[in-house]
């Protein structure tokens, strides 16, 4: 369908996209340079509004013709891992096209969902030829791909410090506050008293990392972040209280805040 495009509609996608990459990095190497501090994001914002979004893919803000996303996202609505992607996705200006998968009915077992993805798991991505399983490979996947370098920058040391918070997502985070919600919301056959005391280590542990950062890896968000996010956000629905967590409350508010957010909901 790409091919068919105006070149209007690709100019708009494209080149503009590009200019806001380059100006935004400009505006954080001066300041890095100038005063050592970070860009702040009301400054951001004004360079230009996030992307228009659509479920299916995106809308042509001159012509009002609606662009069908080539990358397909195999997704589950109520899925903390589906719900990172689609929250990066939409932050980053991503167009992405969801196709709800049948849990409930077992479509994630039959030979076409288990083509592409042996393990017969949600969330998969297509993205024409390519296909990635795995919430996190997905993110690092689109922000390399698609998304403006400061998601997952190129140096080595702020991937190694990304990909910590991906390892913590994937594990601490997922046995911790996820494994609870899996019980209390889905009746899943897991250990929920040991699912709530590693719940309490770990988002004390969190609360204490953020206490004097505002974003869990980098001077600003990430994928870490929306890794993370999910999950924690969710905690409640585990029977999870996050009244006493203020330095994650704060974070929350602030992930809540960028353009582009959405709600799981959605």
């Amino acid at each position: 369908m790409t091919r068919h495009m105006p070149r209007s509609i690709r100019e708009w996608e494209f080149r503009d996209r590009a200019f806001d990459v380059w100006l935004k990095g400009a505006l954080r190497r001066t300041f890095d340079n100038v005063t050592k501090e970070p860009v702040p994001d009301a400054l951001l914002r004004l360079v230009r509004p996030p992307y228009p979004q659509a479920k299916a893919g995106i809308q042509s803000a001159k012509t009002g013709e609606h662009i069908m996303a080539r990358r397909v996202l195999y997704d589950c609505g109520p899925s903390g891992n589906c719900y990172k992607v689609r929250l990066f996705a939409a932050l980053a200006g991503i167009p992405l096209k969801t196709l709800e998968v049948d849990l409930a009915g077992g479509e994630h077992r039959q030979p076409a969902f288990t083509a592409l993805n042996p393990w017969q798991q949600v969330p998969v991505l297509q993205d024409g030829e390519v296909v990635i399983w795995d919430s996190q490979a997905i993110l690092v996947y689109l922000a390399e791909r698609y998304a403006e370098p400061e998601w997952y920058p190129p140096d080595p040391l702020s991937r190694a410090k990304v990909m910590q918070w991906l390892s913590v997502s994937a594990n601490e985070i997922q046995h911790g506050p996820a494994d609870a919600r899996l019980v209390r919301k889905f009746d899943y056959p897991l250990n929920y008293d040991q699912a709530v005391r590693l719940s309490s280590h770990v988002l004390a542990t969190i609360n204490a990392h953020l206490t004097d950062r505002d974003w869990l890896a980098l001077r600003g968000p990430s994928i870490a972040d929306c890794a993370a996010y999910p999950y924690i956000a969710l905690a409640p629905d585990g029977g999870i209280d996050l009244e006493p967590y203020d330095a994650i409350r704060a974070w929350m508010t602030r992930i809540e805040a960028l353009p582009g957010y959405i709600p799981i909901a959605s």
